[in-house]
């Protein structure tokens, strides 16, 4: 069985960004193991511990509608990851990746304009090395809608996606698990709203001939085209 590790910065990133493909992931036998590195949106909803345990609560909801396994939560500090040691956060990281042994890495892409998941991109291009010996095959980078979106286009900060996964099968799997998170999808015209996703995976899948999709950066792949294949 393959694992595929997805590192997020905050629940619901792993829904908005890629949960299409972890719910086929895992209906096509993958164990899929989401990591959600920082607490909840302090900026938001304040600091409580009342807030922080429903927003974990609505990850774990989600998790189980997508069909994944439940989210382990590292409790870093939301929105202040830059103010940690980096190498403390690459330790966690390369740690998880030892116990867990993935196949494939996806995180959060370098460009976005949430700090928190610069930090996260940075430290995942240190944990996941291709040293002799690396379990990791595949790292991939996702959107997250109002922040991926929301960059300055300017070099080195646009997202080009050169990965693409038909989540056709699995799309409303994917709006009922956002529907797990009611504070974090306003409505219309917000990116993270149930209508303007769904509209967006739409636009996706019609870059390259599919009726829904995600999107994803490849950053580095080891497979050959012997040992490769589709994924969906």
């Amino acid at each position: 069985m393959k694992c595929a590790l997805v590192i997020s910065a905050h629940p619901d990133d792993e829904t908005l960004g890629l949960g299409g493909t972890l719910a086929l992931l895992a209906t096509n036998g993958w164990a899929v193991k989401p990591i959600i590195v920082a607490g909840h949106a302090i900026v938001r909803h304040g600091s409580s511990s009342e807030a922080d345990e429903r927003m974990r609560n609505c990850c774990r909801k989600a998790c189980v509608t997508l069909g994944i396994e439940p989210p382990a939560f590292l409790n870093l500090p939301n929105q202040r990851l830059d103010t940690l040691s980096q190498v403390d956060i690459n330790r966690a990281l390369e740690d998880i990746i030892q116990t867990l042994q993935p196949h494939t890495v996806f995180t959060h892409f370098h460009g976005d304009i949430n700090r928190d998941h610069q930090i996260l991109y940075e430290s995942t291009m240190v944990a996941t090395r291709p040293k002799p010996g690396c379990c990791v095959r595949r790292v991939l980078v996702y959107t997250a809608p109002s922040s991926t979106d929301w960059i300055p286009f300017t070099t080195g900060r646009v997202f080009t996606p050169n990965w693409y996964v038909d989540i056709e099968s699995v799309v409303d799997i994917k709006l009922a698990a956002l529907s797990c998170y009611p504070t974090e999808t306003p409505p219309p015209p917000h990116p993270r709203s149930l209508t303007m996703m769904e509209h967006h995976m739409a636009v996706v899948g019609s870059k390259v001939g599919y009726k829904f999709a995600e999107e994803f950066m490849l950053i580095r792949n080891l497979d050959g085209f012997l040992e490769g294949g589709r994924d969906d």
